[in-house]
């Protein structure tokens, strides 16, 4: 037996950036690289709209190596659960979601 409620959260993906990365839309990834983690909706939503954007996506096995990767300058960007991203950058680590 199951019992269902109405939604009451709602989630997606986003893609977060360096805290002063001047990057804020897709169109600014042309030619850049973008990181994602193996398996995820954030990795299948970035490879999605990679050639659209002209962009290139580095997987990762974690999401810490995920944002590192960002943050060291290797990838301008990362894709993940927009939920996930906003909970580490409340705990301090040095993204934005655009």
């Amino acid at each position: 037996k199951y019992d269902f409620s109405d939604p009451y959260y709602e989630s997606g993906v986003g893609m977060a950036v360096k805290a002063d990365s001047a990057i804020a839309t897709y169109d600014d990834l042309n030619g850049q690289t973008v990181s994602a983690k193996v398996g995820t909706e954030g990795c299948k939503f970035a490879e999605s709209i990679a050639d659209q954007y002209g962009f290139t996506v580095t997987q990762f096995e974690d999401s810490s190596s995920m944002y590192q990767d960002v943050l060291s300058g290797n990838s301008v960007a990362c894709f993940e659960d927009y939920p996930v991203m906003g909970y580490e950058i409340s705990r301090g680590i040095a993204l934005k979601l655009p």
